[in-house]
């Protein structure tokens, strides 16, 4: 986000559009990479939202392997968690 000061209200509808899409799609969880740098404003939105740090081995094999496979590097992540897990199904 440039400026900085952007990232209150450009965030919020950025978390609103991703969150909305995750949640039609029936998505489990959302993960955020953020970039080891981050402004503490940036950091402290996604707080706000509901996002969490997590240890990676704790996740599930799938969130897991899906977060190796896509996290770039210098970069954290923190996820939120739409709805429990799918193992059957619909």
């Amino acid at each position: 986000f440039h400026p900085q000061e952007a990232i209150g209200e450009l965030g919020t509808a950025m978390f609103d559009s991703i969150e909305t899409s995750a949640d039609e799609h029936i998505c489990e969880v959302v993960v955020i990479f953020l970039p080891a740098d981050a402004p503490e404003v940036l950091t402290q939105l996604v707080a706000e939202r509901g996002y969490t740090a997590v240890e990676l081995d704790k996740l599930p094999a799938t969130w897991n392997a899906a977060i190796r496979e896509s996290q770039p590097e210098n970069s954290t992540f923190v996820i939120k968690v739409l709805r429990e897990r799918v193992t059957h199904p619909l």
